[in-house]
């Protein structure tokens, strides 16, 4: 098994539920070489406790912050604010990395995003998902549905992905997209 290079410190923020550290411990054992450190989250001022989970990833050097979805706020704030990656695990679910969604505008960012999912996914399912932002009409994605998927299906071997599914699915803030069965998923 070859050592990983995208997680070698995964920060746990835990507070009164353990799914959370055995979510980071399950990650670390897929990642060889990968530490586990612990901060406890208590019922302190979002805030307060934000800032010193921000510091605590400076100083131990986390590449990725693990915590629970429940305080919503302090979450999504950390998402924003964290210099590594985040992954938000909502109470009462499973470590669960097959099949792995990881949308893509064919940004910079998508490119980072699928190579951290096909580290965490391992021998898993990654799907690229390509999405139509309304802000992006650089093609019409009903007409040239073919177009987009050659599009997508470049951009993933650009990263060096290899085996994902690539699938096109057009959004738009009115709708939700149609869920539709990914195959190779356990």
């Amino acid at each position: 098994m070859r050592e990983s290079t995208m997680f070698k410190r995964i920060l746990a923020a835990v507070g009164d539920e353990s799914s959370i550290l055995t979510a980071a411990q399950a990650i670390a054992g897929r990642m060889p070489g990968a530490a586990v450190d612990s901060f406890h989250v208590s019922a302190r001022r979002c805030g307060d406790v934000l800032d010193d989970l921000l510091r605590h990833m400076i100083e131990t050097e986390s590449d990725l912050l693990i915590l629970g979805a429940h305080r919503q706020v302090l979450a999504s704030r950390a998402a924003m604010l964290a210099p590594a990656s985040v992954l938000m695990v909502p109470d009462g679910t499973a470590v669960h990395f097959n099949p792995i969604l990881v949308p893509v505008d064919f940004s910079a960012s998508s490119a980072h995003a699928l190579r951290c999912a096909k580290e965490l996914a391992g021998d898993g399912l990654v799907v690229a998902l390509a999405v139509e932002c309304d802000e992006d009409p650089w093609l019409d994605w009903a007409e040239d549905h073919g177009k987009v998927q050659r599009h997508l299906t470049e951009f993933v071997a650009q990263t060096g992905i290899e085996g994902a599914v690539c699938q096109v699915e057009p959004l738009n803030r009115d709708s939700i997209p149609v869920a539709s069965r990914i195959e190779g998923a356990d």
